[in-house]
């Protein structure tokens, strides 16, 4: 698996909205053994790959469409974002490493 650490504005481009899993009551997370971020997807068809592979294990977890200002909101709870793409994996970090 590939493992990278990058800032948030690295990672994604701004949008209005974003794609994240939800089981009903938590959004996934996903990341590396330096920094666990929010599962996001940029497009939905991304999120639908992702749930058709690697989330395959995952069933509960469905896309969702989130607004760009919830999606910030989430982003500072957690802290880190983290984009999938089949077995490679990216976390955007909003605090600098330790």
């Amino acid at each position: 698996m590939t493992q990278q650490t990058k800032s948030l504005a690295d990672l994604l481009p701004v949008q209005e909205h974003y794609y994240l899993l939800h089981d009903g009551v938590k959004f996934a997370r996903h990341g590396t053994p330096v920094a666990i971020g929010l599962l996001v997807f940029e497009d939905r068809e991304r999120a639908d790959r992702f749930c058709q592979t690697v989330g395959k294990a995952l069933p509960a977890f469905q896309p969702v469409t989130v607004g760009a200002e919830e999606f910030m909101r989430l982003v500072e709870e957690v802290g880190a974002v983290c984009r999938a793409d089949g077995l490679s994996v990216t976390v955007g970090t909003l605090r600098s490493p330790i």
